[in-house]
């Protein structure tokens, strides 16, 4: 039995949480991070305030667990790419596409996570957490096409550093324009730019 009532209890608390991060990410898409009150996130996920501070007990953990929720099956997409049987460049290109089409997908979401400078504050160390895991990834993808010899000799760090930044500088440039790129542009782009450079030959 003891089993049995552990097992309903995490099942319990997983759907709670859920319904939390469904509620919060509703309620910053509507009201953005200053109208994101622990109230209004407690309607929108249909939870007693009391409930939410039972499993968050200021705004500031609730958005990190926002972050890490939204940014986990990114990076657990990434590192099912880089066990792939794929080659390495076409590694580099499926992240990317993939990277770019689940942005697009959770753009809300993504549009105050990243480019709101408050949140950044708010969200410093899961934020290093995360760009940490996801240039983990793809160095490792770098550091095999360096070892096999399709890669220059490179510092596959410094590679993956710069090849993350691009991406993501772009899409703050995007959201400061108000506009939305092509997944095929972007990718094709990125992709081009970091495996064949810019000069013509």
């Amino acid at each position: 039995m003891p089993n049995l009532m552990a097992r309903r209890k995490t099942l319990v608390d997983s759907m709670m949480r859920d319904a939390i991060y469904q509620g919060a990410v509703a309620v910053l898409a509507e009201h953005g991070l200053s109208g994101a009150t622990m109230d209004r996130v407690a309607a929108a996920a249909g939870v007693a305030k009391g409930s939410l501070y039972n499993y968050f007990r200021s705004k500031d953990e609730l958005l990190t667990f926002v972050h890490e929720k939204t940014i986990q099956p990114l990076i657990e997409a990434n590192e099912a790419i880089a066990a792939s049987d794929h080659s390495v460049a076409e590694k580099i290109e499926a992240m990317t596409r993939g990277w770019y089409r689940y942005v697009c997908e959770h753009r809300a979401t993504f549009q105050i996570l990243v480019a709101n400078m408050n949140v950044e504050g708010v969200l410093r160390e899961a934020s290093i957490r995360s760009q940490k895991a996801s240039i983990d990834v793809i160095a490792g993808i770098i550091q095999q096409g360096v070892e096999s010899g399709e890669f220059r000799p490179l510092n596959a760090k410094y590679v993956a550093e710069t090849l993350l930044a691009a991406a993501k500088g772009g899409l703050e440039a995007e959201f400061l324009e108000g506009s939305q790129r092509s997944e095929d542009e972007t990718t094709e782009t990125l992709v081009a730019v970091f495996l064949h450079g810019l000069c013509a030959n």
